[in-house]
């Protein structure tokens, strides 16, 4: 039987290698099963001098990729990279429980909010009560968590598809103050309370982190 031959580069393959060697940002894009591994295999390939990083989204794509790249890769998932460089204190909440919206709604003394919603094809008053104002707070830091934003903002407080457009502005701005303190306990290693793995993921990418690697796939 014959040895097992590399797959040649087409041309959009050697185009890639060619710019990963320049040192150029670039992405790859392609359907399901059509070579973005193998092109990425090619990459650190023709690179064998530096050190490369790939960077996963969950543990087995990982650990799979790990078994196909040459030593001179690491194969990690951006939580298991950012576990590592923030704060243990951070990271220990972790183990902790979250806060419920009925807790919160009490701990920050969140008041009724009488808003006007679609109903039937007209606008009608309807009461936004503390437990769903505290839902909107939680969720808020978390949007905020998949953003590229610096800092929480009023704007990251997801409204209700039905509330009236005049209200959306007046309901951020009344929800901002419990959203940007609940972001600072989140961060905060004293505070006592359980985080999900998104604040500390996100905690990682505001440190503007040097990832050990010459070039990251």
């Amino acid at each position: 039987m014959s040895d097992l031959k590399k797959p040649t580069a087409t041309y959009e393959q050697a185009t890639a290698i060619d710019n990963a060697r320049l040192g150029k940002s670039f992405k790859v894009i392609a359907y399901a099963g059509t070579g973005k591994t193998t092109t990425l295999q090619m990459i650190s390939d023709a690179m064998p001098q530096r050190r490369g990083m790939y960077l996963a989204f969950n543990k087995a794509i990982a650990s799979e990729a790990q078994a196909k790249f040459h030593r001179g890769v690491d194969c990690r998932t951006f939580h298991s990279l950012a576990f590592r460089s923030v704060p243990r204190g951070v990271t220990d909440k972790l183990r902790l429980p979250r806060l419920s919206p009925s807790f919160i709604a009490k701990e920050y003394r969140l008041e009724p909010m009488t808003m006007r919603r679609m109903m039937g094809g007209r606008y009608e008053k309807y009461v936004l009560m503390p437990s769903r104002l505290a839902s909107l707070v939680a969720n808020a830091v978390g949007y905020f968590c998949s953003t590229s934003s610096q800092y929480p903002a009023p704007r990251h407080i997801q409204a209700p598809s039905w509330l009236h457009p005049d209200d959306i502005e007046t309901l951020q701005k009344k929800l901002y103050p419990a959203v940007e303190r609940r972001w600072l306990e989140s961060i905060d290693p004293n505070h006592q309370a359980g985080i999900g793995h998104d604040i500390y993921l996100k905690l990682w990418a505001l440190s503007e982190p040097n990832i050990p690697a010459d070039y990251v796939l």
